[in-house]
């Protein structure tokens, strides 16, 4: 599922940011736009509430100022830079409107215009209650009324922005139950998904864990691709497995210990082969660059003579292939029997690009993890879908 590709901003929202527009979590969801290519923004509706709201407290600040003017002269103070504080007063405010529309654009906060809405619907809805209206009761003023007419066109907006379009994955950051529910029952119609979430930080940890998913996903695709270029060298793996000479008892398990079909535990006694058999999982490092190295985890198929469980007495054992194993004390002769049983090793193959082609280098069978942070990766492309808590 692919990360939210538009968010927009209601107007309760809106408020909260103050007249700068500013705070940590904006910050965050304005970093997190610029980089995966998220559409930031507000409806008509609600960007000019934020500018009633605004224009509200100036004139709030306004009358203050003439209250306190109004005070000192009860004291026979008159100050003239009282009237000149008030003219800028005055000219602020006769261009806010342009002053944050600037403002808007410059932080790419787009503001959608009004789409043709269907009056006689919204007489409809409001009669019926149908959300963002509210039910009808006694109590009902014209303030709700209203504010379930403004809240039905935010919605139709955003609906009709989005429409047709649910892989957009839409967000819209309101606090308003009756807003939110009427999305829910509206969203099927117009053939989208939107999701509300109550404030900045759930829209923000709603992207990252989307992203989590979609990082998760593309780590995958890349994966197969470098397996299909490990496995052009099949030959060449085939031949590193072939120099291995040496294992030891921890490949198979703690103590040498591995499992038959029916669960019993056995434990291995000589090991006469290994093959290469697939390539589990690889990711690239420097894929962008011609000379890149791919680390890998393999799967190979081990031919064991194992016997029924036997603990030796001290240390582990070590493997000649083709011999038996070998203790640092002398253990009795159990009963044995062959068997095929599964190894992983992890290896490190460099290629370099020529022309459409990758030809390998150098490389690197380890039986032992790689670094924590690439046994990460390697672990994500092995199971993309179930390590959500190692990339939120």
């Amino acid at each position: 599922m692919s990360w939210p590709r538009r968010v927009f901003l209601e107007s309760t929202v809106l408020f909260q940011l103050g007249p700068r527009l500013e705070n940590v979590d904006l910050a965050r969801l304005l970093e997190m736009r610029d980089k995966l290519g998220i559409e930031l923004c507000t409806t008509e509706v609600n960007f000019r509430e934020y500018l009633r709201f605004r224009k509200r407290e100036t004139s709030q600040a306004r009358s203050r100022i003439v209250r306190a003017n109004q005070e000192l002269e009860n004291y026979a103070q008159n100050y003239g830079e009282f009237d000149t504080i008030l003219g800028r007063f005055d000219a602020y405010t006769s261009t806010m409107d342009k002053t944050f529309e600037k403002k808007f654009q410059e932080m790419g906060i787009g503001v959608l215009p009004l789409p043709k809405i269907d009056v006689q619907r919204l007489l409809q809805m409001s009669i019926e209650g149908v959300p963002p209206f509210e039910k009808s009761r006694e109590s009902l003023n014209e303030r709700s009324s209203e504010k379930g007419f403004r809240d039905a066109m935010i919605m139709f907006t955003i609906l009709e922005a989005v429409r047709g379009v649910p892989d957009v994955n839409a967000i819209v950051v309101t606090d308003d139950g009756l807003l939110t529910e009427g999305f829910q029952i509206h969203s099927k119609e117009f053939e989208t998904v939107v999701n509300c979430v109550g404030n900045i930080t759930l829209a923000n940890r709603s992207i990252q864990q989307r992203l989590s998913a979609t990082v998760r996903e593309a780590l995958r695709v890349e994966s197969e691709e470098a397996k299909a270029v490990l496995l052009a060298h099949k030959t060449a793996i085939e031949a590193k497995v072939s120099e291995i000479h040496e294992i030891e008892a921890t490949d198979f398990g703690l103590f040498g210990i591995v499992k038959d079909k029916d669960g019993a535990s056995l434990s291995v006694e000589s090991v006469l082969s290994v093959k290469f058999e697939d390539i589990e999982a690889a990711i690239w490092k420097d894929v962008d660059k011609p000379r890149s190295t791919v680390l890998f985890k393999m799967k190979c198929e081990a031919k064991v003579i194992v016997s029924n469980l036997c603990v030796p007495q001290f240390g582990f054992p070590k493997y000649q292939i083709g011999g038996m194993k070998v203790y640092s004390t002398a253990t009795a002769s159990p009963q044995t029997q062959e068997k095929i049983v599964p190894l992983s090793f992890y290896g490190q193959a460099t290629l370099v690009q020529k022309g459409t082609e990758w030809v390998l280098e150098e490389l690197r069978i380890d039986r032992r993890m790689p670094n924590l942070e690439d046994y990460l990766e390697l672990a994500m492309a092995l199971a993309p879908a179930g390590l959500d808590g190692l990339t939120s």
